[in-house]
Parts: structure tokens; sequence; C-alpha cells
């Protein structure tokens, strides 16, 4: 109790001062009061200051509780929006890493070519699993990104996730076509293949979507988000 007397002295002296000069004043009209009022008039009055001076200070105590609750709950809200920005920003920049090494196909394996293949191509498996797992987060948050950042992240973020979607839609279309495709023999022969007309429009596609993702996770994304994610979720004095 002291101690919070002792805070409110030091957040709030004027008003603390001229607390204390009305007091003064009440102090001094009730020893005037009193002077001129019988016994009987002042036993029925101090009842009543006792009462109404309870009343007053189980009144300031609610006030008090009131303020605390609303920083408590400001607090939350903040911290909650906070949270929900940081899960935005991992989703998209996990998932604009992962689409940016994806694979569309494994090649035939050849000598030397067979483990280097064969550990890219485990990666972006791994990479595969993961988008698909995260893929409705992806559209959730993207969603709600317009309430949590504000339009022009909200513009940047569904330029992304389309991006996101058409890699993911060029890679399926690459590999229902070659499914359709003989069987060759060589690594090299499968290479080829990447060059031709049927494949070639669709891997450049890829690529240049893939190298929008590395300038996307690598710069704009902590430009953009940087300033929302650098705020402290906490806004109370203590």
């Amino acid at each position: 109790m002291i101690e919070k007397i002792k805070k409110t002295i030091r957040d709030y002296p004027i008003w603390c001062c001229l607390f204390s000069v009305a007091l003064g004043f009440v102090t001094y009209g009730i020893d005037v009061f009193l002077s001129g009022c019988s016994q009987d008039v002042i036993l029925k009055a101090v009842p009543t200051a006792i009462l109404g001076a309870i009343t007053a200070y189980i009144a300031y105590q609610q006030h008090i509780i009131s303020k605390s609750q609303k920083e408590i709950a400001e607090d939350k809200h903040r911290l909650e929006l906070f949270e929900k920005r940081f899960e935005t920003y991992e989703v998209f920049l996990n998932i604009a890493l992962w689409s940016s090494e994806r694979k569309s196909y494994k090649h035939k394996s050849c000598g030397d070519f067979e483990l280097i293949d064969q550990e890219k191509w485990k990666e972006s498996e791994k990479y595969e699993e993961e988008f698909y797992e995260n893929r409705r987060k992806l559209i959730s948050l993207g969603e709600q990104s317009r309430f949590l950042f504000g339009d022009d992240v909200c513009s940047v973020l569904d330029k992304t996730r389309k991006i996101i979607f058409n890699i993911e839609k060029n890679i399926k279309i690459i590999r229902q076509k070659r499914t359709r495709l003989p069987e060759v023999e060589t690594i090299f022969a499968d290479m080829a293949r990447d060059s031709s007309s049927e494949f070639k429009p669709f891997e450049d596609l890829i690529r240049k979507d893939q190298l929008y993702l590395t300038e996307f996770y690598q710069k704009k994304l902590p430009e953009i988000m940087g300033p929302y994610l650098k705020t402290t979720p906490y806004i109370s004095k203590d």
C-alpha cells in the first residue's frame, strides 16, 4: 500500500499537491463545523463520514484493479498479434525456401552423377513433403495478412504465394508429360529432354520463379516484415 502511494506521488506530483491543499481546506472546514456542533450531532456525523471514506476507498481499489486488467488484456492482445505475425513470417520464409529448391524430376542415374543427383532429389522430396504439410497454412495466413500487416505487405505476400503455386503447377505439368514418354537409358539423353521445346518453357518458368523466391526470402521478406517483428509485444510499465 505504501509503495502504491509513493508511486502515485512520483507519477502525479501536481495532482497530489492539489489534493493535499484541498484536503487541508476540507480539514479546516470540518474543524470549524465541529466547533459549532453539539456532541450528538458529531456522533451521528462520524459513522456517516467513515462509511463514505470506506466507500471511496473501495471505489478507488476497483478503479486500480480495472486499470490493471485492461493493461493485461492489451498485453495479451499485442502478444497474440505478434505471435501471429511471426508465424506468417516463418511460414512464408520456409515455403519460399523449399519451393526455390524443388526439382521437377529425378534424372536418370549414371556414374559420378548418381550420388549428386540422389542427394539433390532427396532434398527436393523433403522440401516437397514440408510444402504440402504447410500448404493450407500458407493460404490461411496469406488471407489474414491484410489484417495483420496492411495492404502493402498483403500485396507482396499474395504475389509470392501465386508464384509458389505456379512452381507447383509447372512441376506437375512436367512430371505428367514425362510419364507419357518412353524411358531413356542414359542421364545425357534424359537431360537433353530438358532443352526440348516440350519441357524448356516450363523449366524456364520454374527457374525464373525460383530466382524471385530466393530474392524474396533473403531480402524482400525481412524488409517488409522487419518493422512489425521488432516491436515488443508488451506494453506494461513494469
